[in-house]
């Protein structure tokens, strides 16, 4: 087993350039705000956050003159049905992590990914796109 947790992304993203040399265009990654954020994760999870970006990049890179665009969407906490579980505090804790004052809505997340699987995001591969609040602007002072 990867000690790193990333090797589902790497056969994530192997199966979906085989799939996508005959019948797409795009590959989206997936990595928690956290990734890029040195003070917040233990160091495990921190290189793995840093790898799915790497590969990302990599990936974006070999690819590119294929015309598979690869990118990284690093949604911060967003309000969904599992945060329902966690006590009114706990969702507030969350909250003020957010320079916004909010949780992220996931047709906000939405939106990046079919902007980034559209034919207007063209030039786009191998990038990072953190949809997060301005968690990331912040970190680590509040």
């Amino acid at each position: 087993m990867d000690k790193l947790g990333i090797e589902p992304v790497n056969q994530g993203a192997s199966t979906g350039t085989t799939y996508l040399k005959t019948k797409g265009k795009t590959i989206k990654c997936y990595s928690p705000v956290d990734g890029k954020l040195i003070a917040s994760v233990k160091a495990v999870d921190e290189q793995a956050y840093d790898k799915v970006v790497g590969l990302t990049q990599n990936a974006g890179l070999e690819y590119s003159d294929k015309n598979i665009r690869i990118n990284c969407v690093a949604p911060g906490f967003i309000n969904t049905p599992l945060l329902d579980t966690i006590d009114k505090s706990g969702k507030e804790s969350l909250v003020v992590k957010h320079p916004i004052g909010r949780l992220g809505k996931p047709n906000e997340v939405a939106e990046l990914v079919i902007w980034l699987s559209s034919d207007k995001a063209s030039y786009a591969t191998g990038g990072y796109y953190p949809i997060d609040g301005g968690y990331q602007c912040h970190f680590p002072f509040k």
